[in-house]
């Protein structure tokens, strides 16, 4: 064989071997390192790993669709965290019975009222993922534990600013009737503080005691207010031609505000004026409802209170039509501003 011919042989050899290796190569290298895009999460241990208790609050859901699972993981982490909550809640006050007074039990109640519409401050879910071998898609539900305590801090803070003010101030007024008033309108200042509390102790424990003397002072109010409300035992009168449903409308709220209504032995008395002067234009009937509430002491005739307030216009189709709804806002009204404004 020519010299030529051998190494042109021998070269095509080494190329063939090469190429044969190189290809070969790749395909091992391809064998051994499969890709993957399962997510860590889609397992317990998993889980756990991405989304520590340390750090997260989580909730784990499959469905049929995507929404359908994110809408599952975040309805059971909203269940876990609303019963926690209101299992707290009555495991704190349930231990101090005997400590509380009856009022202050009470509290309870209200508490739970708003605790039991906590929001899901902060959630954040996982780009939900179809799992082929369960022919379902799955998602984590979470909450980043210090994003959420940092997010409710504010209302907390502005509880622990204004509150513990607003409270003593009520105490030192002069009259007792005054002090409910103050003491009642500086309560409605932790209707905010009472929706994320709970939440914060739940998310972030440590940092949420330091507003727990907050919440000790509330309970304390409830109690001042039961001492007081043997004191202040208000009557409702009525002037000219003041409807009955106000009066009566007036007497609850004097009662849920803390007061002792009674229609004998009074030490106050609150004298009741309404009006609604009624037009006919055209084919309507306009009504122009007006309050006005005097609170005097019995002992001297001192105003330690008065309310009045000129409400928007009503209209109705009828005469009848037009009173009723200038009754339905004089009701409405003194429910939602006659201790507020007070």
């Amino acid at each position: 064989m020519d010299m030529r011919d051998f190494y042109k042989s021998l070269a095509c050899v080494l190329i063939f071997m090469c190429a044969s290796g190189l290809c070969f190569g790749k395909s091992k290298k391809k064998d051994s390192k499969p890709k993957s895009d399962t997510p860590l999460w889609l397992t317990d241990a998993g889980r756990y790993s991405v989304f520590p208790d340390s750090n997260f609050v989580s909730s784990f859901a499959n469905g049929s669709s995507a929404d359908e699972a994110k809408e599952k993981a975040l309805a059971e982490i909203s269940h876990g965290i609303k019963a926690s909550v209101l299992a707290e809640t009555k495991r704190r006050y349930s231990m101090a019975q005997e400590g509380y007074s009856a009022s202050e039990r009470l509290s309870i109640d209200e508490k739970q009222k708003i605790q039991s519409k906590n929001d899901l401050y902060m959630a954040e879910w996982t780009t939900p993922y179809y799992d082929s071998a369960m022919g379902m898609y799955a998602c984590v539900a979470y909450i980043n534990r210090r994003k959420a305590f940092e997010y409710v801090r504010p209302t907390l803070e502005k509880a622990k600013e204004l509150f513990p003010d607003a409270y003593q101030k009520a105490l030192l007024q002069d009259d007792d009737f005054k002090k409910i008033v103050g003491i009642k309108r500086s309560q409605i200042l932790l209707r905010d503080f009472y929706s994320v509390y709970d939440f914060a102790r739940f998310i972030q424990p440590s940092a949420a005691e330091y507003y727990h003397d907050i919440d000790l002072l509330y309970g304390k109010s409830f109690a001042k207010l039961s001492e007081l409300k043997s004191k202040v035992v208000v009557s409702v009168l009525v002037k000219k031609d003041a409807n009955v449903e106000a009066k009566e409308c007036l007497k609850k709220v004097l009662n849920d505000a803390g007061f002792s209504v009674s229609d004998f032995d009074s030490s106050y008395v609150a004298l009741l004026e309404t009006s609604f002067e009624i037009v006919k234009k055209e084919k309507v009937y306009l009504s122009y409802p007006a309050i006005s509430v005097e609170v005097r002491r019995v002992a001297d005739g001192q105003i330690v209170g008065s309310y009045s307030n000129k409400l928007e216009k009503c209209a109705g189709f009828d005469l009848n039509g037009a009173k009723q709804k200038a009754e339905f806002e004089i009701k409405r009204d003194l429910e939602e501003n006659f201790i507020n404004k007070l």
